[in-house]
């Protein structure tokens, strides 16, 4: 090997070692970040106004539907507006598998306000055309719920509100149970009223 090359090769090696050696963390470096701490969009317009949403914590869902890094807590969303006769808001969450198995859990409230009589023709509506209603008791002013291999659902009338708590479920992964969805519902009612 000729002079030139060896001294080139030495020349490179310590480059690369003073390199590294000056990447290396230094005793002086600041202790506290200038950089303003990371934080996330404010929830949309309306999507909180009532705070069903804050009746639920992560880790609680989480349990219920699985899924490490496949579970995602989607944003809240307002359903109309707080000046229409009636509004609301929704929380959703969902677990999508690599394989395409997925579960999903959705929980909605809508203020009714003083208009009992459109409360009542909505609920007695959405059980006449709900597939094998069955009702709940101690749960709110009235509730009913129905399920399928793939799907859960519960409706409760409470006061002024309309909660909806529904799951879906495909491929091996199971919807939510019943059960559980009643006691989502009685944390839920808790909150809001």
């Amino acid at each position: 090997m000729s002079r030139m090359r060896t001294l080139g090769l030495g020349v490179l090696a310590a480059t690369v070692l003073f390199g590294a050696a000056a990447c290396s963390k230094s005793d002086d470096t600041p202790e506290k970040s200038d950089r303003p701490p990371v934080s996330f969009a404010d929830p949309p317009k309306g999507s909180t106004d009532i705070g069903l949403c804050y009746a639920y914590n992560v880790d609680q869902i989480k349990a219920l539907i699985g899924g490490e890094e496949t579970f995602k807590r989607l944003p809240p969303a307002a359903i109309g507006k707080k000046t229409d006769p009636v509004h609301g808001e929704a929380c959703a969450w969902e677990r999508t598998e690599p394989n395409g198995d997925a579960a999903s859990l959705r929980i909605e409230v809508r203020d009714f306000g003083d208009d009992d009589a459109t409360l009542l023709s909505q609920y007695a509506a959405l059980k006449e055309g709900t597939i094998d209603a069955t009702d709940v008791d101690g749960l709110g002013d009235g509730a009913f719920a129905a399920e399928t291999d793939e799907t859960s659902l519960l409706q409760v009338k409470s006061g002024e509100y309309l909660l909806t708590l529904s799951s879906r479920a495909d491929g091996n992964l199971k919807p939510v149970d019943l059960s559980a969805l009643q006691l989502l519902a009685a944390s839920g009612l808790d909150r809001i009223q």
